[in-house]
């Protein structure tokens, strides 16, 4: 009897088995050519399979690396052109940081420098991190506010966004009148920059960035809408440390975060807290700065004029003339234009008119001082 294994199947003699594995290859040998081309047929499917992933593998990194090549040489082209409408071509690409903009400032400066032709920096790139500004000229009806007694006209020049274009920020700089500079928070070598319009009689500010109803391409140090408290508050702090000795700050861009009565009121604490003047640029005429300001004893004033919304001549010599002209109705005008070409020109050109105008140059404090 056959003997059980220990699961009860019945196991079948060696010889039996043997005979078995024979007549199963006696019966394959016939179908033997089949099984092989079968066999040949699946390596032949598989390698076709797999050379077809390994070209599209390859054609995707062929791609990809095509695709940053061409993207680094654009870019480049960019850079290289920049004395070639420069602010155009960056409106097309829409650059993704404030530094691609200072890198292209100073690289058409190096431009400037270099070829005797040029005689201009681009000023079209200040739309690249400047919000529209309104051509109103803007007058409160501030009750604290009061003409001056006993004095001449007054008027207050403040120039924005010092700092980013270099060589902008050394003509303004240069102008030795009681002008007020107030200089952006991430400009590069702010101490430096700062220390050569100090040595020629001007005023520093600081000058923060806040958020815009359009964003485009700013930078992430900005205070915005929204930001929690704790954030407002620490983002203000590092901004206003990096100055020293500075009796005032206005508003760079802000047309959205000067709305927020809520958040302005977190920065006008801390205003106070230094004993800080803020001036609005009043880019949205629904500011809550006034309210704010005088809830924490903060001194406000406000602006009047945009001198350079156009970067020409006669435009700007129009906006001072209409500077002059609130000055003698009121008392005071504060003015505010930008570091451009053509700001600096007729700056050059308008300041040694004032004295026979009988009309005063004050810094911004000194205005404070005289009409609140």
């Amino acid at each position: 009897m056959p003997k059980k294994t220990g699961y009860h199947k019945i196991q079948k003699p060696s010889k039996v088995r043997k005979n078995t594995h024979q007549v199963e290859r006696q019966l394959q040998l016939p179908f033997q050519p089949l099984f092989m081309r079968i066999k040949n047929t699946d390596n032949r499917d598989k390698t076709k399979r797999y050379g077809n992933i390994a070209i599209k593998i390859l054609a995707v990194s062929v791609l990809i690396i095509a695709t940053l090549l061409i993207s680094s040489a654009y870019h480049r082209s960019i850079f290289e052109n920049a004395s070639s409408n420069l602010s155009l071509k960056y409106k097309e690409v829409n650059p993704s940081s404030i530094d691609d903009i200072i890198e292209a400032l100073e690289i058409e400066e190096q431009n400037l420098f270099q070829d005797d032709k040029s005689t201009s920096i681009n000023d079209e790139l200040y739309d690249l991190y400047e919000e529209d500004l309104p051509e109103d000229n803007h007058v409160s009806e501030d009750k604290t506010v009061h003409k001056p007694q006993n004095t001449s006209p007054l008027i207050t020049i403040v120039i924005d966004d010092m700092g980013i274009n270099v060589k902008r920020t050394k003509e303004i700089s240069s102008l030795q009148y009681p002008i007020t500079a107030s200089f952006l928070t991430y400009a590069n070598n702010l101490k430096s920059q700062i220390a050569v319009s100090k040595a020629n009689g001007q005023e520093i500010m600081a000058h923060l960035p806040m958020e815009p109803q359009v964003m485009q391409n700013f930078t992430s140090k900005m205070l915005t809408t929204t930001m929690s408290d704790t954030e407002v508050k620490q983002t203000l702090k590092e901004m206003l440390d990096l100055f020293s000795n500075i009796v005032a700050v206005n508003n760079h861009m802000g047309s959205k975060f000067t709305e927020d009565k809520h958040r302005m009121s977190i920065v006008m604490e801390e205003l106070a807290e230094r004993n800080l003047i803020f001036l609005d640029s009043k880019t949205t005429s629904h500011s809550a700065s006034a309210e704010e300001a005088a809830h924490f004893g903060v001194k406000l004033v406000e602006r009047n004029v945009f001198l350079d919304n156009k970067d020409d001549f006669n435009y700007i010599m129009g906006q001072l003339r209409q500077t002059e002209e609130i000055a003698r109705t009121r008392g005071h005008a504060i003015a505010i234009g930008h570091p451009k070409e053509q700001t600096y020109l007729t700056l050059k050109a308008w300041l040694p008119t004032l004295k026979e105008k009988g009309i005063r140059l004050v810094p911004l404090s000194k205005m404070v001082k005289l009409i609140q």
